[in-house]
């Protein structure tokens, strides 16, 4: 029985340490996505000729570019959208809708749930759930090491897909760093090495 105590606990050792050693992998690759996370700037087109519309359209404070631009037609003409720095996409657009309808007014913000929050208190309930789990499992001691294991390579795999493609990020905590250059946003004036593995350090140890 001691034998096979040593063995797991030696494995359950080694799988913590691969867990670590990815994590910070992980968090130093999802920090250099920062410096690679674009920018961007969408454009609508507006339908008119009329020169009021025209007229408005070149006017900074209708959120427009300095001169309203033709775009092939003289009834066409591009507007800058200020709501939005993600691309489109059908899942947000599901939620933002489901949310609209069923949430208090409280929790949406520009006709989005405002809960960034969200995403940790889904994996505290999944922990929680666990934690009863393996209270009640057999096999409690397997499946920790496993969790372990498992984590991981999801961490290897995130770490790969995470800087692969970047994409604009939808939360305008993100997109706001490229406006607060000397706050939040003052590490995409630096080179990215060294300062990735700091900020990768630091992004494992806010979690």
């Amino acid at each position: 029985m001691g034998s096979i105590g040593r063995r797991y606990f030696a494995r359950l050792l080694a799988a913590v340490v691969f867990f670590f050693v990815t994590g910070y992998i992980n968090a130093c690759s999802a920090a250099a996505s920062g410096w690679r996370t674009p920018y961007a700037v969408y454009y609508e087109i507006v339908n008119s000729t009329d020169p009021a519309v025209v007229a408005a359209l070149s006017q900074p404070s209708a959120g427009g570019p300095p001169l309203a631009l033709d775009v092939g037609s003289p009834s066409h003409h591009l507007r800058l959208m200020t709501t939005t720095h993600a691309i489109p996409d059908v899942g947000l657009d599901l939620v933002a809708y489901v949310g609209t309808a069923v949430l208090p007014d409280s929790w949406i913000k520009d006709g989005s749930i405002d809960w960034p929050n969200g995403p940790d208190e889904f994996v505290k309930f999944h922990g929680l759930f666990l934690v009863v789990f393996l209270i009640f499992s057999p096999q409690r001691l397997k499946i920790v090491r496993r969790i372990f294991v498992v984590y991981s390579f999801v961490n290897l795999l995130r770490a790969f897909t995470v800087i692969a493609t970047s994409l604009p990020d939808p939360t305008p905590k993100c997109h706001n760093q490229f406006h607060d250059l000397e706050g939040d946003g003052a590490y995409k004036l630096r080179p990215m090495f060294p300062e990735v593995f700091v900020r990768g350090f630091k992004v494992r140890s806010s979690r």
